[in-house]
């Protein structure tokens, strides 16, 4: 894993993953503990929610069966464009998200155990089932997403009646890893016309999520065979608080990241550690002072007061944060030649890092 990785997608198998790149905190720890009790990680975008996804599938390796099976995380591609009926369907509520992630995650998962067969569901469900290209949930999810109103309901009371039984009996440990869903589902918090990504309702953005930790949730209480782990925004999950009174069991499940500076810190020497010796200006001081090692300088000066701040602290100040902000700067500053590794120039590309990471914080979700 290389040093400054801005995006987890980079981090596509298990051996790609170094685990020295966490920063452990009591959450970090609960939610990578086997025998513990937190299946979602919550947080803001750029916090760390895929790496720590990822950090979980790897902690179970090749020991239970694990979907998706070729990739760490499953994931969706792109955005979904809906039409009106699709909103009238899934925009008032988290009940219809709530079947469709039932059902995509038993379809899912009765394929993987090979347990979906005589599956007594009529079309198009049993389609889906005898389908052997839609092997993950994201598969089944996008294509029921797709299903009219009377088949979507229809095929829920039948999975309960017929699929669910088989869930229950489920005898050896299956676990799911779903990611990136706020993502799918973007162009609904975004300033975008129906004309341009369809009929939008900022709804569907809060409900999509709430529904997969409401499924989830119940879906385990059937058997602690079936584990689905996810990585839910911080913004999306925080609607629970008034939707339900189910909240307190949601949370109990759930770690929010946090990070406090001396860890952002320790985070951003972790990086530095795995730098090459040839992009350090000094490697001789690695071990003592490793932003003198990768810098060559200790403190700034501000221009107009005179006074100095320590290197450290004035890296940090101008993040919002969160650990993605870390790796943009470290990783510009890793672009710098160390010959040219000056006051100027590193004071000069953290501000314009900085800016780059404040410009995407105010135009993305």
């Amino acid at each position: 894993m290389r040093p400054w990785t801005v995006d987890a997608d980079d981090i596509q198998l298990g051996e790609d993953f170094d685990p020295s790149v966490l920063h452990h905190t009591p959450g970090v720890d609960e939610f990578l503990d086997r025998n513990g009790n937190k299946f979602f990680v919550l947080g803001t975008k750029g916090l760390g929610k895929t790496l720590l996804l990822k950090a979980r599938r790897v902690t179970y390796r090749d020991e239970i069966l694990c979907l998706p099976r070729n990739s760490l995380i499953d994931k969706p591609i792109g955005h979904k464009i809906f039409s009106a009926e699709m909103i009238q369907l899934y925009g008032s509520s988290t009940e219809n998200w709530k079947k469709l992630w039932r059902m995509a995650i038993t379809a899912a998962t009765l394929k993987a155990t090979g347990n979906a067969g005589d599956s007594r569901v009529s079309a198009p469900f049993s389609s889906l089932l005898d389908d052997t290209n839609v092997v993950g949930v994201i598969d089944h999810f996008v294509h029921l997403l797709d299903f009219s109103r009377a088949d979507l309901f229809r095929s829920a009371q039948e999975v309960d009646k017929h699929l669910i039984p088989r869930i229950r009996d489920l005898d050896s440990s299956v676990a799911i890893f779903i990611d990136s869903i706020d993502e799918y589902f973007n162009n609904h918090i975004l300033e975008l016309t129906p004309a341009d990504a369809g009929e939008l309702s900022p709804d569907i953005w809060y409900f999509a999520q709430m529904g997969l930790v409401e499924a989830a949730y119940e879906l385990r209480r059937l058997t602690h065979h079936l584990k689905v782990f996810a990585a839910i925004r911080k913004e999306a999950f925080d609607r629970f608080g008034a939707a339900t009174s189910m909240v307190q069991q949601y949370r109990g499940s759930t770690v929010d990241i946090r990070y406090r500076s001396s860890g952002l810190r320790e985070i951003f020497l972790s990086n530095i550690r795995q730098e090459k010796p040839r992009n350090l200006v000094d490697g001789r001081e690695l071990k003592r002072d490793p932003f003198a090692a990768f810098l060559g300088l200790t403190h700034v000066r501000h221009a107009p007061t005179g006074q100095e701040e320590e290197i450290g602290a004035y890296i940090l100040r101008h993040t919002l944060g969160r650990p993605r902000d870390l790796m943009t700067i470290g990783g510009a500053l890793s672009r710098i030649p160390p010959a040219q590794r000056s006051e100027t120039t590193v004071k000069t590309t953290v501000n314009d890092a900085a800016t780059a990471v404040s410009y995407t914080h105010l135009t993305l979700p």
